[in-house]
């Protein structure tokens, strides 16, 4: 039984400086995370994790669920805020889904370097991986999906010797993580279970006898950290190359590329970059809403074939945004178009859709409302109407905007 001992929020903190004649004081700290502290009855300790949810968490309804990036290890700490951002701007921007990102600590076996690291032979036990991961599927995981909406894709990110809880969850349980994410660890993939295998082969293993492994794979490093066992480091990577392509006919995707003219940790932000295009690309993604909207004979079979098809290829279900600023891809802005359009039929159907999505579907019911006046469906506008006005706060704009209208019925 998981428990959860406390929960505080990271802080991005505005340090205000008096200059000349300018009087400024401090007002309020930002939050962008969670901290959680988790009793773990697996693992019989306390965890504690943090844990970033998208811009749109507390503006959609219980029908939108969330994939989840974990972050291994201090690098996951360490990188936190960088990855947050990306993943904050490009989902906000529909260029990849708006994610949950969770650090986690996971434990690893004895490792073999075979001679990745010099003289050490091995890199010892560190706490069980296999009751982290039991802790993982049968605590954490349900644990998100319940509290945060999270649903069943995952991918987890690893960089330099963060990378080996990841490497060791796939040599041992890889239908764990959709999709790997690999950073500074080319050292790391001549490494193993067993003295003189490496994960290529632990890989194989997996894949050779389990044809529903789909599962996604980016590999980065920085071109700096292969000038001096470029030799070494190159044979990790295409040894496990040449066993992912094996497998490219199940549905196993890759790519593993060589970062120019960056240094270790400085290449971070361009790989990250590079992953999510890999696995997210453009083609696929960026919507116009009212191009798609004209497509089809309805706007809501317009709008419901692109993000059915974009689930079907992405593996779990998405939807379109609920909000979007400063943009006319979203269902609000599809909306006013619609009416613009005098197009009242799909406007109302669109208005259904928002609000069905929607935390607080009062803005969306007032254009569903709009939509039954154009459609002269007034009394059904009215019912709405007067059901909506008690879930209003009165001396809201809404709640005014809803009187006006009732009474021009």
């Amino acid at each position: 039984m998981l428990k959860i001992v406390h929960a505080t929020w990271l802080t991005l903190v505005c340090y205000i400086v008096i200059i000349s004649s300018v009087n400024a004081q401090e007002k309020e700290t930002i939050g962008y995370a969670k901290e959680i502290s988790l009793s773990s009855t697996i693992l019989k300790r306390d965890l504690n994790l943090w844990v970033f949810l998208p811009n749109s968490f507390h503006h959609t309804s219980e029908r939108v669920e969330y994939p989840v990036i974990y972050f291994n290890g201090a690098h996951g700490h360490q990188f936190f805020h960088t990855l947050t951002g990306i993943t904050n701007h490009l989902g906000k921007l529909e260029r990849m889904p708006e994610s949950i990102v969770v650090t986690i600590d996971g434990d690893t076996p004895d490792i073999y370097t075979n001679g990745m690291w010099g003289s050490t032979k091995l890199i010892p036990q560190f706490g069980s991986e296999q009751q982290y991961m039991d802790f993982l599927e049968k605590e954490l995981f349900p644990y998100l999906a319940k509290n945060y909406r999270a649903n069943e894709n995952r991918t987890v990110i690893g960089i330099s010797g963060s990378s080996l809880f990841p490497l060791v969850s796939y040599a041992k349980r890889p239908h764990i993580f959709d999709k790997h994410i690999y950073f500074a660890s080319h050292d790391m993939l001549g490494m193993g279970l067993k003295e003189g295998k490496d994960f290529s082969h632990h890989f194989e293993q997996q894949l050779s006898k389990d044809a529903s492994l789909d599962t996604g794979f980016y590999l980065a490093v920085a071109d700096q950290d292969m000038i001096n066992k470029r030799e070494l480091y190159q044979g990790n990577a295409d040894r496990l190359a040449n066993v992912l392509n094996t497998y490219q006919k199940n549905g196993v995707i890759s790519k593993i590329e060589i970062i120019p003219n960056e240094n270790h940790y400085n290449a971070f932000i361009k790989a990250i970059l590079s992953a999510f295009e890999f696995f997210y690309p453009q083609k696929q993604w960026a919507p116009n809403y009212k191009e798609l909207a004209n497509n089809k004979e309805s706007a809501m079979v317009g709008l419901s074939d692109y993000f059915s098809e974009l689930s079907r290829v992405n593996g779990f279900e998405i939807k379109p945004k609920v909000f979007r600023w400063n943009s006319p891809n979203s269902l609000p802005r599809l909306y006013r178009n619609l009416i613009k359009d005098k197009k009242f039929e799909d406007a109302l159907a669109i208005a259904q859709y928002w609000a069905e999505l929607s935390a607080k579907p009062i803005d969306a019911n007032i254009a569903m409302a709009k939509s039954l006046i154009k459609l002269d469906k007034k009394r059904d506008a009215k019912q709405l109407l007067e059901l909506s006005l008690s879930d209003v706060q009165e001396g809201k704009p809404s709640y005014k905007e809803i009187q006006d209208l009732l009474r021009d019925l």
